[in-house]
């Protein structure tokens, strides 16, 4: 674990004429503590001017003994600290430990903002981390419960007015996925609802999803320009809450994503971008190797969402799946963190593919009062039409009783 280094000087005296010395290499026998930043991130998405913004600093001694030390703050003149000290004792960590330190700062003016961290007198290792902040003057905020289901009105019937008459009929008044057709919104708004417009449509489905494991290419500008024209058609259409970008995407795609985001609220700061995630089954090929916290974290960490949303389909016809309540407890905790609203994305039917049975009404609101009593702001039904519809399948009408 040592490192070879070239040696400023080296000498040896020796009283013996006529010998030598051959060096083949240098061993470090001992590296003493090694403090390292291993993450410095605020733990909001986009604040506003003055408000309170809490910074996570953890460091680790990657080194193979037991050492402390402190940590110091670095902050603009546009931001000051609220709470905690410029510089600040680290504990005393024994190799591999990890110590926390919090800061709380807030912005005086919009811009975007660099704060840094540095760990006086380590000159080995990531001893200094930088982040750049977004202080806003607007963003999208929640400004009501989203009762929804997956799926579009639009393939139920002949996706005429009373399809979406049925839709409204099961209490949902916000509409997940609508091509951007101005003909479809207006069908919408017909009916007094709202919905999110599909963006996904902008490049191709690789470079937002990486649905194959590998690194996208990058967006370009035609990508971006394909996106400006939907915003451009919708942003002052008050049937429009925000855009669709992509659902359960691979990790590998998080910064195409970011960039997606980043641009629409540039463009258009009040509207919701909306990306789903995972449950955590779908393990370290959609992740990296990381427990579903850290999933969650890195997943608002790099896109900046302003809702985290999520899917868990728990009723199998062997039995319960395991993890609904784990996942949930996570994804509640993480919003809580962030200070983010969550939806939950439950299961409304039954199928033959995934082998789940289909849930009794009582499991319909085993579901939504759990969602809730864990502090859901959105509850969504998987799914509404299609194959695995609710309402076109053979026990439709049942299935709709119970979620109405």
């Amino acid at each position: 674990r040592g490192i070879i280094t070239r040696p400023r000087r080296l000498t040896f005296n020796s009283s013996l004429q006529g010998t030598g010395l051959r060096i083949d290499y240098i061993r470090l026998v001992r590296l003493g503590p090694r403090i390292e930043i291993e993450k410095f991130r605020p733990k909001r998405i986009v604040p506003k001017a003055g408000e309170v913004v809490p910074l996570e600093l953890i460091v680790r001694n990657t080194g193979d003994t037991a050492g402390g030390g402190s940590v110091r703050l670095v902050l603009p003149a546009d931001v000051e600290l609220v709470a905690g000290e410029p510089t600040a004792g680290l504990a005393f960590l024994e190799t591999g430990e990890v110590d926390t330190v919090w800061w709380e700062v807030a912005g005086r003016s919009t811009g975007r903002h660099p704060l840094r961290a540095t760990i006086p007198g380590q000159r080995r290792g990531k001893a200094d981390s930088t982040f750049r902040i977004d202080i806003v003057d607007r963003r999208w905020k929640q400004e009501r419960f989203f009762l929804s289901a997956w799926g579009s009105p639009l393939f139920y019937l002949d996706g005429g007015p009373r399809s979406f008459a049925r839709f409204g009929e099961a209490h949902f008044r916000t509409l997940l996925v609508m091509l951007p057709e101005e003909h479809i919104i207006e069908r919408v708004a017909e009916f007094g609802m709202q919905c999110l417009v599909a963006v996904t449509g902008i490049a191709p489905h690789q470079a937002l999803h990486a649905h194959d494991f590998m690194d996208p290419p990058r967006l370009t500008s035609e990508h971006f320009g394909n996106l400006d024209e939907i915003i451009d058609r919708f942003r002052d259409n008050p049937t429009v809450i925000g855009y669709y970008i992509v659902d359960e995407p691979n990790v590998r795609a998080y910064q195409n994503i970011a960039a997606v985001v980043e641009h629409i609220r540039r463009r258009d700061p009040t509207r919701l971008s909306y990306v789903n995630q995972h449950p955590s089954s779908a393990g370290p090929a959609w992740f990296g190797p990381r427990t579903y916290r850290e999933v969650l974290e890195h997943f608002l960490d790099v896109i900046k969402l302003e809702l985290l949303s999520y899917d868990r389909y728990t009723f199998f016809k062997g039995g319960d799946g395991p993890m609904f309540f784990a996942d949930l407890a996570a994804v509640r905790q993480v919003a809580l963190d962030y200070d983010v609203p969550f939806a939950n994305i439950v299961q409304a039917v039954g199928s033959d593919l995934f082998n789940w049975r289909t849930p009794t009404v009582a499991e319909h609101r085993w579901l939504a009062y759990n969602s809730l009593a864990y502090g859901a702001k959105s509850l969504m039904w998987y799914e509404w039409s299609g194959d695995h519809g609710a309402v076109t399948r053979p026990e439709g009408e049942q299935l709709f009783a119970s979620i109405q």
